[in-house]
């Protein structure tokens, strides 16, 4: 099972105070993994990022490079998503 998949499954489960520790230890894996995603975002814009081109406009090159990078923009944000979520269950979790 993915780190991605572990955070999901627990949160799609019913709150419970035990799930602190589990997210707690996934925070970490859960980090590195939308740290490694934005690398490979930023490394793949600078891949695509089109020069300054007579035929191209900003518009152009702006299109351009986020539809080469649209799926892992998704990616990056889902997993970001993943982390807000993943902080919100632990405070909550915290209250009870």
């Amino acid at each position: 099972m993915t780190i991605q998949e572990a955070v999901e499954r627990i949160l799609r489960s019913r709150v419970v105070k035990d799930q602190a520790k589990e997210l707690e230890e996934l925070r970490q894996p859960l980090l590195r993994l939308r740290v490694d995603k934005q690398n490979e975002l930023w490394k793949l814009r600078e891949k695509y990022r089109h020069p300054k081109d007579k035929d191209y406009t900003d518009f152009d090159r702006k299109t351009m490079l986020e539809s080469y990078t649209a799926d892992i923009e998704a990616e990056y944000q889902y997993i970001k998503g993943l982390e807000d979520l993943v902080k919100e269950r632990i405070e909550l979790i915290r209250w009870l």
